[in-house]
């Protein structure tokens, strides 16, 4: 029996295809948890050495290092103020300038148009790697007038309400969506980044529902989107409300709900539901603001 146990180990050994297909043993989940927990102790130990770097050695190993691994997490900031400590030293960098360069330029090469503030940052780094190079400030300022702009066509595209006591403009959907519905809408004030609100209303002449919670069905699935008392008032029509800060799994239904075919929202109440399917207005009003939210989020950033 011995003799064919050491057999098998050494078919599995040499057969890397028959080990794939075996379960990870106790000791390689072991080992992947440690490397995972390995690499955020090393980010850790980077950012600490970015915040008190006099209680580190000045050698530059340990700062290239980091250079490197901020650059492939695309934390450009951090790479940047570690790169100019860097410089601070008296060390040899040998071709480490040209290899980091490459480095960051093939990263920004792969970043869709949506990653426009991770290509900004990662331009503004490269600027710093390589002053003599007028070309990625140029980039710089180009990608900012471009983020500018998209802002200014953004809130063109919103219905604008400002709230002088308050010193907020709200900016809500142009379109005209169906009632009842469920629309984001965003807040801008001076000195803070803008915000996203989403409302969930039910409208209706037929009387009182109590809504209590709001479903939304998508391409075969249900998800409750809100959920909890309701604010109300009845004018010619009842109204109920709900307006809150959205979750980030709250904005990955209403985008599902967007991009899907067919949209259902369920208004449940005390003593029954009723259903809603959103039309093709709906539907845009969201992804309006949304993207509205995005380029005006990155504007905000940009003026810090």
């Amino acid at each position: 029996m011995k003799f064919y146990a050491a057999l098998l180990s050494a078919i599995l050994i040499a057969s890397p295809s028959l080990q794939a297909c075996e379960p990870l043993s106790a000791h390689e989940k072991e080992m992947r948890r440690l490397d995972k927990e390995l690499a955020k102790a090393q980010k850790k130990l980077a950012r600490a050495k970015a915040r008190n770097p006099e209680l580190f050695i000045k050698d530059g190993r340990s700062e290239r290092s980091d250079i490197q691994m901020f650059v492939r997490e695309h934390e450009f900031e951090s790479a940047t103020s570690t790169y100019e400590r860097l410089m601070e030293m008296d060390v040899d960098n040998g071709t480490f300038v040209d290899e980091i360069e490459q480095s960051a330029l093939d990263i920004v090469g792969r970043f869709s148009d949506k990653a426009i503030l991770k290509k900004i940052q990662a331009y503004q780094f490269l600027a710093v790697v390589k002053p003599d190079n007028a070309t990625y400030l140029e980039r710089v300022e180009a990608l900012r007038e471009s983020v500018l702009k998209r802002a200014q066509t953004a809130k063109t595209g919103l219905r604008a309400e400002y709230d002088k006591v308050e010193g907020i403009t709200w900016y809500y959907p142009k379109i005209k969506t169906t009632d009842p519905t469920a629309y984001f809408y965003i807040g801008t004030k001076e000195g803070r980044g803008p915000w996203l609100r989403l409302r969930v209303d039910w409208d209706s002449q037929y009387g009182w529902l109590f809504v209590n919670q709001v479903s939304a069905w998508h391409d075969g699935e249900k998800e409750t989107l809100v959920a909890g008392d309701f604010e109300r008032r009845s004018t010619s029509h009842v109204w109920e409300w709900k307006d809150v800060t959205p979750s980030e799994r709250q904005i990955a239904i209403m985008r599902n709900l967007a991009a899907s075919d067919e949209a259902i929202l369920r208004f449940t109440g005390a003593q029954r539901h009723e259903d809603h399917t959103l039309s093709r207005a709906d539907k845009k009003a969201v992804t309006t603001v949304l993207d509205a939210y995005g380029v005006l989020t990155v504007a905000s950033e940009l003026d810090e």
